[in-house]
């Protein structure tokens, strides 16, 4: 037979099977709903949508659309991609997935944990109409179930209250898990976890750290009422892990004042680590506590008196109804407890201003801790402690004034300001300890000493000029410095000229920019610069070299006078 017809026999065979399948699979193929679509990611067409009634899968871009019982139909599909989607579009439905209930728990006991996760995520999202099944579920024989009943549990927070029962059982599961994930589901309740107190008293004793720390979570979360966990939190504390010991301290702060008559006197036998907890879980009481700590100050014993401070220090202005007692502490002995004190009325703010004379005699003491404590407590008062701080500039010790100083810097523009003006309008003899404070503020002062040398008279700007090259200046006075080299008054153009010198390598080019563009006498200062900045200015020799051709005299002389400095520095290195 010639090829040609096997050719064509082979089309119209092909035809025929074609023929046959549409009319008998096709059509059952299409009534299996869009699920088969969905799977490949393809969207139902117009042809679809006439020859099928079947309505939308799981894979609909509206799930809301989608009833929860035809995707609780779903889940007993045989693919697990779709039985994964159908339960994903359940939890989008959030409470209208509640006809769902018993088929997601089935999910739950039958589906590996990838899908178990999902569908305990779809009844969490239900809320409380789940919460009686999931709390059935606790008692399921399986671990991985009562697991997953209580972590859809947790995810409810609020809504899980009716399952606070079986959330305290479970505390005491045979899984570590189970009982970790209940701890957790009530710590998601808060308050209303109340009535699970005595097992979460008990967990705090678990062998397994992770229920310790959902147990330690959840009363924090129930606060006041969790006073009677206060003596096992306490406990914890003293011998449980460092992660253990602050959150028990969170929660014993959480726990309020109920839990300070515990606190206190456990200082007595807390060592160091011990005692920093104590004194941030009575921190964390707030104004409330004030009254427990202020009677611990009045006592005899030295260590509870110095966590009763430090947890005062702790409640910054709220611990102001101690502010008769913290004052007279600053001048007590113990140089901790007196710097402590010092630093817990910096804390309380400006309403302590009546401190401000015994942390002033605090700044005069000795005690190189107590001088930085009473700093930094009157830094934290304002404008009030101006006068006193002026007055600590004209101390004998240089610490003292050294401190003020200080102190003045981290009072604000006014204060720095102030200090300027006293400084220019100072006699010759006062001017030294007010200069010396200028510099003792260091960086902050620099900013306003240039704004004021650009505002000022020919004699004031040859002070500040000079004020700033008693020492390095800072990279944001260099233009200014520069500048000044042109001044109209010969002081003021010296000055600058050392000032510049102080910066070093940084100023260089600037100073080589400006000996080119000037006259001859701006052009000797600019050499006198380099010459003060020494090995450091060597990149600028053939501007130098330059100018042993100037035909100024006084030119030539000052560049081979710095060429000579420049070449002896660099062969001493």
């Amino acid at each position: 037979m010639e090829s040609w017809a096997w050719i064509i026999i082979a089309l119209l065979s092909s035809a025929f099977v074609g023929l046959i399948y549409r009319m008998f699979f096709s059509p059952r193929l299409k009534k299996r709903d869009a699920r088969g679509r969905s799977r490949l990611g393809r969207k139902p067409g117009r042809a679809d949508a006439r020859s099928s009634s079947s309505p939308p899968g799981p894979m609909s871009t509206r799930p809301a659309e989608v009833g929860a019982a035809s995707l609780a139909g779903s889940l007993a599909d045989r693919d697990q991609a779709v039985r994964l989607r159908a339960l994903e579009s359940l939890a989008a439905l959030g409470p209208a997935a509640a006809p769902a209930i018993p088929a997601l728990g089935e999910a739950i006991v039958r589906e590996p944990p990838r899908l178990r996760r999902a569908a305990a995520l779809a009844l969490s999202k239900i809320g409380e109409p789940a919460a009686p099944f999931l709390a059935e579920m606790l008692g399921d024989n399986r671990p991985a179930v009562r697991e997953a009943a209580a972590s859809a549990l947790g995810l409810m927070g609020g809504a899980a209250r009716s399952a606070v029962d079986a959330l305290a059982r479970a505390l005491s599961d045979d899984s570590p898990r189970v009982r970790e994930a209940a701890g957790l589901a009530l710590a998601g309740l808060g308050p209303q976890a109340a009535q699970a107190l005595p097992a979460l008293t008990a967990a705090l004793k678990d062998p397994e750290q992770g229920v310790r720390a959902a147990a330690i979570k959840a009363l924090a979360a129930i606060g006041p009422a969790a006073k009677e966990a206060a003596g096992a939190l306490l406990d914890l504390m003293a011998c449980g892990s460092a992660l253990e010991r602050e959150s028990a301290a969170e929660a014993l702060g959480r726990i309020g004042t109920s839990a300070a008559p515990l606190l206190i006197p456990a200082v007595s036998s807390a060592d160091e680590r011990m005692k920093d907890h104590l004194v941030m879980a009575l921190s964390r009481m707030g104004a409330p506590v004030a009254p427990f700590l202020i009677e611990a100050l009045k006592g005899p014993e030295k260590k509870v008196r110095a966590v009763a401070v430090e947890a005062l220090a702790g409640l910054g202005p709220e611990a102001l109804p101690a502010l008769e007692l913290l004052t007279a502490l600053v001048a007590d002995e113990d140089r901790e407890l007196s710097s402590a004190a010092a630093l817990a009325l910096g804390r309380i703010g400006p309403n302590a201003a009546p401190a401000v004379p015994a942390l002033m005699g605090l700044l005069r003491s000795g005690d190189p801790f107590g001088r930085k404590a009473a700093g930094e407590a009157l830094a934290g008062f304002g404008p009030e402690t101006l006068p006193f701080l002026r007055e600590a500039l004209a101390d004998l010790d240089a610490n003292v004034r050294y401190q003020a100083a200080k102190v003045l810097g981290r009072l604000g523009p006014g204060a720095i300001g102030g200090l300027i003006g006293d400084f220019l309008s100072a006699e010759r003899g006062g001017r030294a300890r007010l200069e010396e404070a200028l510099l003792n503020l260091g960086e902050p002062a620099f900013p306003f000493i240039i704004e004021a040398a650009k505002n000022s008279r020919a004699g004031e700007r040859f002070l500040l000029v000079s004020l700033l090259g008693r020492s390095r200046p800072p990279p944001e006075a260099a233009g200014f410095l520069v500048e000044s080299l042109a001044d109209a008054d010969f002081g003021v153009r010296a000055a600058a000229a050392r000032a510049l010198g102080r910066m070093g390598e940084e100023v260089v080019n600037a100073l080589v920019k400006r000996g080119g563009e000037s006259d001859a006498q701006v052009r000797c200062f600019v050499i006198e610069a380099l010459a003060f900045i020494g090995r450091e200015a060597r990149v600028a020799a053939p501007f130098l070299e330059s100018c042993l051709a100037d035909p100024e005299e006084a030119v030539r002389e000052a560049a081979a006078k710095a060429l000579k400095i420049i070449s002896n520095a660099e062969s001493e290195t």
